[in-house]
């Protein structure tokens, strides 16, 4: 399938890189970033499936791909395009995701199959633990997912606790042009329930590249 890969970057200005040791060393006013859009591929309109990467190179995943809405086209948060390409994109070469239903049975949705009724039944947790979940993330939620991800990288090299990373995650929350007007409890639960389904999900530097955003079966 023949697509449009967009690429370009946003601003993490509203990040408090200067506030916490383990953001120091990621210190930038950009993130660059590519999407395809979804539409052609899963039916499900007004999505993209965005990569970002760890610079303007775009040979690295800083996390695996996830699916968002548009990214925001005005605003000091905006996405700022650079350049289109081309792209051949197989099915196989799209990412799966791990999704959990009300009653705690485990699924996952393969390569470009992103509707529900494509759900497959996983045998056992291991198999898809390290997969991102499949929701559509907002913009906020991108957010949290790059600062996630910054700490995911820094547990090891530094004393951590999950509190700097709570502040880190509110702090970007009431920076935010839409967030900042929740109330308290609003933004506690929008941060809740975003590290819920993140819990127990390896940094993506220390998934195996062999098993990285698939599902491989024993």
């Amino acid at each position: 399938m023949r697509l449009k890969r967009n690429f370009g970057c946003f601003s993490v200005k509203d990040f408090p890189f200067l506030d916490f040791g383990f953001l120091k060393v990621f210190e930038t006013e950009y993130v660059y970033c590519s999407y395809i859009e979804l539409d052609a591929i899963s039916g499900v309109t007004g999505t993209i499936l965005l990569s970002i990467y760890t610079s303007e190179k775009a040979n690295e995943k800083l996390v695996g791909d996830i699916i968002c809405y548009p990214l925001r086209k005005t605003g000091s948060d905006k996405f700022i395009p650079d350049r289109v390409e081309d792209v051949v994109v197989k099915m196989g070469d799209l990412p799966s995701f791990r999704y959990v239903s009300d009653s705690g049975s485990l699924f996952y949705l393969p390569e470009g199959k992103y509707l529900l009724m494509s759900a497959v039944k996983a045998k056992d947790r291991d198999l898809i633990n390290h997969l991102n979940y499949f929701f559509i993330h907002s913009d906020i939620h991108v957010r949290f997912k790059i600062a996630l991800e910054y700490f995911k990288l820094q547990v090891n090299s530094l004393s951590l606790n999950e509190d700097e990373l709570y502040t880190v995650l509110l702090t970007i929350t009431n920076r935010d042009k839409i967030t900042k007007r929740f109330s308290e409890e609003e933004k506690r639960e929008l941060i809740d329930s975003y590290l819920k389904l993140e819990k127990g999900v390896p940094s993506y530097k220390d998934i195996p590249d062999c098993i990285r955003e698939k599902v491989v079966l024993k």
